[in-house]
């Protein structure tokens, strides 16, 4: 093995490290179950609210 392939392999490793680091950044601000959860609540509340609100109007344009 000459110095450049030498040069190269330990650039490689150094990426592969780097990789390895990022992944664990990217997996540890993830969000969390209970983040889905609240998330979820409110969307469902925000969508029958607008069923509601879709129904009064409905209601009050057709009598």
């Amino acid at each position: 093995m000459n110095g450049d392939d030498n040069k190269n392999h330990l650039a490689f490793e150094e990426s592969l490290t780097d990789l390895d680091d990022s992944k664990g950044k990217l997996l540890s601000s993830r969000p969390k179950a209970k983040d889905y959860e609240k998330l979820s609540k409110a969307l469902r509340h925000n969508l029958l609210k607008r069923k509601s609100q879709q129904r009064s109007r409905e209601n009050s344009s057709g009598e």
